[in-house]
Parts: structure tokens; C-alpha cells; sequence
């Protein structure tokens, strides 16, 4: 571009840098929003249904 005096390949640099940038930022979001669902369906989860290392330990036919 001669606007910028900017070379082709400095384009293809930076604009690499960029999408890099953005693919991190968008995958510490998307991490966030499944760590907070994850933990709020375990918590759900053990609501309703309890500790399953309890019935696991039962089925094998050991005493709690």
C-alpha cells in the first residue's frame, strides 16, 4: 500500500500478529464461559443426585 508505505509482507506480519491476538482473546472468553457452566452444573448436579463416588464405592459391593 502506498498510502502507509507499508510492504505487502509487513501486512501479511502484522495482520498474522492480529488474528493471533484475537484468537487468544476470544479463547480466554470462551474458556471463562465454560468453566463458570461447568461449575454450575456439577453443583446442580450434587444437588440433585448427590456424591456419585458414594454410589460407585456401593456398587462394588463395598461398606461407606
Amino acid at each position: 500500500m502506498v498510502l502507509f508505505n507499508i510492504s505487502r509482507v509487513e501486512i501479511l506480519f502484522y495482520g498474522g500478529l492480529a488474528l493471533t491476538a484475537f484468537a487468544l482473546v476470544l479463547g480466554m472468553i470462551f474458556a471463562i464461559i465454560h468453566l463458570s457452566r461447568k461449575s454450575r452444573l456439577e453443583r446442580t448436579l450434587s444437588e440433585e443426585y448427590g456424591d456419585p463416588a458414594r454410589y460407585n464405592i456401593q456398587s462394588r459391593g463395598e461398606k461407606v
